[in-house]
């Protein structure tokens, strides 16, 4: 806004001055998508503060991914302290026809990705930490460390604060996600955070979640959606 506040003239209309917004807005955010172009297996995984929507989310990529493309997905949840993610993916599995691990350990991760190299994409679900826990971001951050190209995407509940947005973004510094997802669009009622955690960490856009309909409610938006 400031800088489109910079570029007016006292003849400008408010419609011009919104039109410039969103003109900037589709210019300083990016959008991705973690599987166009992919071969062989895409490895993606998830990573949030606790309730972020992670393993819905999961679910909802991976529902999408098979129902519409027709994907081979395999399912790897870490061990996390909430029962309920692990249940939601394993329903997902179910629905889907999709194969599920639970590995305990680093190196049991390396031997569900091996078993997987056969699909085309491996979605990866993280535990829920405090982004002020840096013992707990660094233990997420390790278990990811196969040695193999494992994509990762932050997870941020839109509804949240912006001091809660900021914590999470120096948190999962450590982490360096390559893109942002974005949950609960239906229950915000500003969504200036989009663009102003992507401006933040220099990352781009890759999902946006606006309700609980698993595989729906999920969008790879454009740069253009984000601007209206």
């Amino acid at each position: 806004v400031k800088t489109a506040a910079r570029a007016t003239s006292d003849s400008d209309t408010p419609d011009l001055l919104r039109k410039r917004c969103m003109k900037i807005i589709v210019e300083k955010t990016g959008v991705h998508n973690p599987f166009k172009g992919a071969h062989g297996p895409r490895i993606l995984a998830l990573v949030g503060p606790t309730g972020s929507g992670k393993s819905s989310t999961v679910a909802k990529i991976a529902g999408g991914l098979k129902m519409k493309c027709g994907a081979g997905v395999a399912l790897i949840s870490l061990p996390s302290k909430s029962p309920g993610a692990v249940e939601s993916l394993r329903e997902a599995a179910r629905t889907f026809d999709m194969t599920l691990d639970i590995p305990k350990n680093n190196e049991a991760l390396q031997r569900s990705l091996w078993g997987s190299r056969d699909k085309d994409v491996i979605l990866i679900d993280t535990p829920g930490v405090n982004p002020n826990d840096d013992a707990a971001v660094k233990a997420v951050a390790a278990m990811l460390k196969t040695g193999l190209p494992i994509e990762t995407a932050l997870v941020l509940n839109l509804t949240a604060s912006e001091e809660s947005h900021a914590d999470a973004c120096k948190g999962f510094g450590v982490i360096d996600p390559d893109c942002l997802v974005f949950t609960r669009l239906d229950e915000a009622k500003r969504f200036g955070a989009v663009v102003n955690v992507s401006a933040r960490l220099k990352k781009p856009v890759a999902y946006l979640c606006n309700g609980q309909n698993i595989p729906g409610d999920i969008r790879l938006p454009s740069r253009s959606f984000l601007g209206n």
